[in-house]
């Protein structure tokens, strides 16, 4: 539930500040920045006793448990395989790199937030965390090896100084990127099953992020296809 609510906010977000955001992009990176910082370190130095019920359940948890980032990350990855003509696929493939951005920004928060126990845990009592943990949290950690080199690539600057062939080649790694989220998405919550709520989570996120690989899979094979009809009819000519 938690994570279609961060999938419906988003979209209308970036639909409607798409303008704004590709026109100073990074006054959005700062804006999200902040407010990573605020819910985070408020949360962490104990001074959010003030804070509604509501609050909590619907806005902080959208930031710690990761389900804002991974929702923006959802919308970047179909944005690769959605028809470009679509008006509103045109209007956000025009930010996707900027989005990408504000993912990142948001899921490093989500691993500070995590990572004080399980990463310390990881290295020092191991003993302490179930399996599942173990497996999630060395998948954080290739996901972010992977996510800082595409996030650094992602700003419009970095790119304009890059070969285009290599930038291309790197950015390929987005897609491990997305296998590997799904599965430690799925690690967790199977670690964390808790009645019919939790199915239901396995449930939308696989709904989400399945049909993704189904369609890029088909993108692929379709773009082949079309370079090698291309290189038939350059050797006729």
């Amino acid at each position: 539930m938690l994570f279609l609510i961060s999938l419906v906010l988003s979209l209308v977000f970036f639909v409607v500040f798409h303008k704004q955001i590709k026109k100073t992009p990074v006054l959005f990176y700062l804006l999200t920045t902040c407010v990573v910082f605020y819910l985070f370190g408020s949360y962490l130095l104990n001074v959010y006793d003030w804070w509604p019920d509501w609050f909590m359940d619907y806005v902080v948890l959208q930031f710690s448990r990761g389900s804002l980032s991974t929702a923006v990350f959802a919308l970047v990855m179909y944005l690769g395989v959605l028809n470009p003509k679509n008006p509103y696929v045109r209007k956000l493939k025009s930010i996707r790199g900027e989005m990408s951005i504000i993912g990142c920004i948001l899921a490093l928060g989500h691993n500070v937030y995590y990572g004080i126990y399980y990463f310390v845990h990881l290295f020092t009592n191991s003993g302490e965390l179930e399996l599942p943990y173990i497996i999630a949290t060395c998948t954080t950690l290739i996901l972010i090896l992977i996510m800082l080199p595409l996030m650094i690539t992602s700003f419009r600057s970095v790119r304009k100084r890059m070969p285009s062939a290599n930038w291309i080649k790197l950015q390929r790694l987005s897609y491990v990127f997305y296998v590997l989220l799904y599965v430690h998405v799925m690690l967790v919550l199977a670690a964390n099953i808790r009645g019919f709520s939790t199915v239901l989570s396995i449930i939308t996120y696989s709904v989400v992020f399945l049909p993704y690989y189904v369609l890029r899979l088909h993108k692929f094979n379709k773009d082949r296809t079309k370079q090698s009809v291309r290189k038939t009819d350059s050797v006729l000519e």
